[in-house]
């Protein structure tokens, strides 16, 4: 049975919730729907169980990172969103004194078991919260595939794969008033991991 995270520590941290205003890069693998490119997941996932969430990143290279994560060294052509968000409910779990708080680390939060993510997601979205600024879980990633080729527009390049990152999560059935994220660009890409 899981332990419960303490009503302590999640009140400590919804204390801490600030409005985000800033850019994030959503992307997908292109044989999805386009169109529903900003759909959220009611797929379990490392920030999410038994609610939708939407996962975006707030750099390109960080949710291409999280992609090859997945993919490693096969191509895959990708839609990638970019959108302007406003969300005034955000716990940013990347902070020292929010982890502390919570009683968590990096280390702990980019682990791949869930067990732990998972129960403070669904805490903090039982309080309320709309969104979590939160660090990527691509360490592993760089280090396995230290570089990716990516193409768009016919242009190939090699970039570095970055090791760390920031992620927001949405928890989209907690969006209120004023909560938004207007696609402000739209591109496909093919991204692939070169192995180390």
């Amino acid at each position: 049975m899981p332990v419960p995270v303490p009503a302590a520590a999640i009140a400590a941290a919804v204390r801490s919730m600030r409005p985000f205003a800033g850019q994030v890069v959503h992307r997908q693998l292109l044989v999805q729907s386009p169109a529903g490119l900003w759909v959220p997941t009611a797929h379990a996932r490392r920030w999410n169980l038994g609610f939708p969430a939407l996962y975006t990143s707030s750099l390109l290279d960080v949710a291409l990172a999280e992609r090859i994560k997945r993919t490693l060294a096969r191509p895959v052509s990708l839609v990638v969103g970019v959108a302007a968000v406003s969300i005034a409910r955000v716990v940013d779990v990347g902070l020292a004194d929010v982890q502390h708080a919570l009683g968590v680390t990096v280390a702990a939060l980019t682990t791949e078991n869930y067990d732990l993510t998972q129960r403070l997601s669904a805490a903090l979205f039982d309080a309320g919260v709309t969104g979590v600024l939160v660090p990527a879980a691509i360490a592993s990633t760089a280090a396995q595939y230290p570089s990716f080729r990516v193409i768009r527009d016919g242009h190939r390049e090699v970039r570095r794969t970055p090791a760390a990152g920031t992620n927001l999560v949405l928890f989209t059935d907690n969006l209120r008033r004023g909560d938004a994220y207007p696609e402000t660009d739209r591109f496909r890409c093919e991204v692939v991991g070169i192995p180390a």
